[in-house]
């Protein structure tokens, strides 16, 4: 049996895609990634907080359809591995 429990995409490219709907005010996704995420606190999702480079991730969103990703930096909060944009 292999040490490794991530899939591919978290091992080798360090992320994971989330397919969702934008059906409510809060989005919730768990990663599952063998580190834990490290969230500054506060308001460490802006690039503009100090706090921002504590984080070991970022968000980025695309449109279906579209190729193109950009930084997620809207208001999001983060408890153990889990993520809820606001």
């Amino acid at each position: 049996m292999g040490l490794i429990t991530e899939t591919n995409e978290q091992y080798y490219a360090g992320s994971q895609i989330f397919l969702v709907p934008n059906d409510g005010p809060y989005q919730k996704f768990t990663t599952t990634f063998d580190t834990d995420l490290v969230f500054g606190g506060g308001t460490a999702w802006s690039p503009t907080d100090t706090n921002y480079a504590l984080n070991n991730f970022k968000l980025y969103s695309a449109l279906p359809g579209v190729l193109t990703y950009t930084e997620y930096i809207l208001t999001y909060s983060v408890i153990g591995n889990t993520i809820t944009i606001k």
